[in-house]
C-alpha cells in the first residue's frame, strides 16, 4: 500500500513542477475499479487504490 500511494503521489509532485513551468499540463492517475468496489479477497488492494483516487481528486481541487 505504502509504495501505490506514495509513488503516485512522489511523482505527481515531481510532474507538477515541471508541468508548471512549462505554463500548465495533465496529470492521469489511473487506479482500478477496486477502489470503488472493494475485494473480496483483499482489502488491502482496494485501498491503495482509493488512496490514489482521493490523491487524484484532492489535487484537481
Amino acid at each position: 500500500m505504502k509504495s501505490d500511494g506514495m509513488g503516485a503521489a512522489r511523482l505527481q509532485d515531481k510532474v507538477a513542477i515541471v508541468t508548471g513551468a512549462g505554463g500548465g499540463g495533465s496529470i492521469v492517475n489511473i487506479a482500478s475499479i477496486a477502489a470503488r468496489v472493494g475485494g473480496s479477497v483483499s482489502c488491502v488492494y482496494p485501498a491503495s487504490k482509493a488512496g490514489v483516487v482521493a490523491l487524484s481528486k484532492n489535487t484537481a481541487l
